[in-house]
Protein backbone atom coordinates (compact mmCIF):
# COMPACT_ATOMS: atom_id res chain seq x y z
CA UNK A 1 0.00 0.00 0.00
CA UNK A 2 3.09 2.37 0.00
CA UNK A 3 3.35 3.35 -2.92
CA UNK A 4 -0.44 4.12 -3.25
CA UNK A 5 -0.33 6.15 -0.25
CA UNK A 6 2.47 8.13 -1.10
CA UNK A 7 0.96 8.92 -4.00
CA UNK A 8 -2.23 10.06 -2.74
CA UNK A 9 -0.90 12.36 -0.18
CA UNK A 10 1.18 14.09 -3.13
CA UNK A 11 -1.79 14.35 -5.20
CA UNK A 12 -3.85 15.74 -2.08
CA UNK A 13 -1.63 17.96 -0.28
CA UNK A 14 1.92 19.21 -2.35
CA UNK A 15 0.30 22.46 -3.22
CA UNK A 16 -0.27 22.98 0.57
CA UNK A 17 2.12 26.45 1.28
CA UNK A 18 1.97 27.00 4.97
CA UNK A 19 4.06 29.43 4.18
CA UNK A 20 7.34 27.52 4.73
CA UNK A 21 8.41 24.75 2.13
CA UNK A 22 9.06 22.49 5.07
CA UNK A 23 6.40 22.40 6.26
CA UNK A 24 4.46 21.15 2.66
CA UNK A 25 6.94 18.26 2.29
CA UNK A 26 6.15 17.51 6.30
CA UNK A 27 2.18 17.63 5.41
CA UNK A 28 2.87 14.63 2.48
CA UNK A 29 4.98 12.78 4.58
CA UNK A 30 2.93 12.89 7.29
CA UNK A 31 -0.65 11.85 5.72
CA UNK A 32 0.99 8.86 3.64
CA UNK A 33 2.19 7.77 7.02
CA UNK A 34 -1.29 8.53 8.52
CA UNK A 35 -2.99 6.34 5.84
CA UNK A 36 -0.58 3.81 5.72
CA UNK A 37 -1.43 3.05 9.48
CA UNK A 38 -4.82 4.58 9.91
CA UNK A 39 -5.82 2.51 13.24
CA UNK A 40 -2.89 4.10 14.63
CA UNK A 41 -2.44 6.69 16.80
CA UNK A 42 0.83 9.13 15.84
CA UNK A 43 4.06 7.45 17.12
CA UNK A 44 2.78 4.17 15.83
CA UNK A 45 1.83 5.28 12.22
CA UNK A 46 5.57 7.55 12.21
CA UNK A 47 7.60 4.38 13.69
CA UNK A 48 10.28 6.39 14.71
CA UNK A 49 10.69 8.88 17.23
CA UNK A 50 12.44 11.57 15.08
CA UNK A 51 8.99 11.30 12.82
CA UNK A 52 7.19 11.37 15.71
CA UNK A 53 8.25 14.57 16.96
CA UNK A 54 8.30 15.87 13.11
CA UNK A 55 4.78 15.16 13.17
CA UNK A 56 3.69 16.43 16.74
CA UNK A 57 5.97 20.22 15.51
CA UNK A 58 4.08 20.43 12.51
CA UNK A 59 0.66 20.37 14.17
CA UNK A 60 2.03 22.75 17.27
CA UNK A 61 3.28 25.03 14.49
CA UNK A 62 1.30 28.07 14.28
CA UNK A 63 1.25 27.92 10.67
CA UNK A 64 -0.68 24.75 10.39
CA UNK A 65 -4.55 25.57 10.38
CA UNK A 66 -7.20 22.94 9.77
CA UNK A 67 -7.83 25.49 6.77
CA UNK A 68 -4.66 25.65 5.64
CA UNK A 69 -4.45 21.82 5.70
CA UNK A 70 -7.69 21.16 3.83
CA UNK A 71 -6.72 23.82 1.25
CA UNK A 72 -4.92 21.82 -1.15
CA UNK A 73 -7.20 18.96 -0.73
CA UNK A 74 -10.03 20.85 -1.66
CA UNK A 75 -8.10 21.67 -4.77
CA UNK A 76 -7.76 18.70 -5.58
CA UNK A 77 -11.23 17.53 -4.50
CA UNK A 78 -12.45 20.28 -6.97
CA UNK A 79 -10.60 18.55 -9.80
CA UNK A 80 -11.63 15.32 -8.90
CA UNK A 81 -15.39 16.18 -8.84
CA UNK A 82 -15.42 17.89 -12.51
CA UNK A 83 -14.75 14.26 -13.47
CA UNK A 84 -18.42 13.13 -12.21
CA UNK A 85 -21.87 13.51 -13.02
CA UNK A 86 -23.42 12.94 -9.71
CA UNK A 87 -21.72 13.48 -6.37
CA UNK A 88 -23.01 12.67 -3.38
CA UNK A 89 -22.67 14.36 0.02
CA UNK A 90 -22.84 12.26 3.03
CA UNK A 91 -22.70 14.24 6.52
CA UNK A 92 -22.60 12.87 9.99
CA UNK A 93 -21.83 14.60 13.54
CA UNK A 94 -19.21 12.55 15.47
CA UNK A 95 -18.82 13.47 19.45
CA UNK A 96 -15.62 13.42 20.87
CA UNK A 97 -15.54 12.99 24.56
CA UNK A 98 -12.54 14.17 26.45
CA UNK A 99 -13.86 14.25 29.75
CA UNK A 100 -11.54 13.76 32.68
CA UNK A 101 -8.75 15.60 30.39
CA UNK A 102 -7.03 19.21 30.62
CA UNK A 103 -7.54 20.44 27.16
CA UNK A 104 -8.17 24.22 26.47
CA UNK A 105 -10.74 25.32 24.02
CA UNK A 106 -13.53 22.34 24.16
CA UNK A 107 -17.05 22.61 25.31
CA UNK A 108 -19.87 20.39 26.82
CA UNK A 109 -21.34 17.46 24.98
CA UNK A 110 -24.58 15.55 25.25
CA UNK A 111 -26.50 17.03 27.88
CA UNK A 112 -23.35 18.77 29.54
CA UNK A 113 -23.62 16.20 32.57
CA UNK A 114 -23.18 17.83 36.49
CA UNK A 115 -21.45 20.50 37.76
CA UNK A 116 -19.93 17.81 39.46
CA UNK A 117 -18.88 15.44 36.41
CA UNK A 118 -19.34 17.63 33.38
CA UNK A 119 -18.99 15.97 29.88
CA UNK A 120 -16.72 18.28 28.02
CA UNK A 121 -15.22 17.81 24.43
CA UNK A 122 -16.09 18.97 20.89
CA UNK A 123 -18.60 17.74 18.07
CA UNK A 124 -17.39 17.22 14.51
CA UNK A 125 -19.91 17.64 11.90
CA UNK A 126 -18.41 16.37 8.85
CA UNK A 127 -19.23 16.34 4.76
CA UNK A 128 -17.96 13.70 2.51
CA UNK A 129 -17.96 13.66 -1.28
CA UNK A 130 -18.53 10.25 -2.67
CA UNK A 131 -19.37 8.91 -6.00
CA UNK A 132 -22.95 7.45 -6.24
CA UNK A 133 -21.04 4.04 -6.52
CA UNK A 134 -19.88 5.02 -2.97
CA UNK A 135 -16.03 6.02 -3.70
CA UNK A 136 -14.95 8.64 -0.90
CA UNK A 137 -13.50 11.81 -3.22
CA UNK A 138 -12.47 13.76 -0.43
CA UNK A 139 -13.87 16.31 2.67
CA UNK A 140 -16.27 18.89 1.87
CA UNK A 141 -16.39 19.90 4.87
CA UNK A 142 -15.71 19.69 8.40
CA UNK A 143 -17.00 22.02 11.45
CA UNK A 144 -15.36 21.70 14.97
CA UNK A 145 -16.68 22.69 17.38
CA UNK A 146 -17.46 22.80 21.50
CA UNK A 147 -20.66 24.01 22.85
CA UNK A 148 -21.22 26.43 25.61
CA UNK A 149 -22.86 25.97 29.06
CA UNK A 150 -25.66 28.07 28.48
CA UNK A 151 -26.43 25.88 25.80
CA UNK A 152 -27.50 23.66 27.74
CA UNK A 153 -30.15 24.91 30.71
CA UNK A 154 -33.45 24.03 29.75
CA UNK A 155 -34.33 27.89 29.46
CA UNK A 156 -32.30 28.21 26.45
CA UNK A 157 -33.49 25.31 24.85
CA UNK A 158 -37.23 26.76 25.41
CA UNK A 159 -36.16 29.45 23.86
CA UNK A 160 -34.72 27.55 20.91
CA UNK A 161 -37.80 25.40 20.02
CA UNK A 162 -40.12 28.30 20.14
Amino acid sequence: MQPHADTWAAQQFSTGSFGDLRLAKRSVVLASALLRHAQSSIPQACQSWAATKGAYRFFSNDRVTSAEMLESHHQQLRHDITDQDTVLVAQDTTTLNLSNRQIAGIGLVGDGGSAKNPLQGLYVHSGLAMTTEGLPLGLVSQKIYGRKAETTTVTYRKTVKA
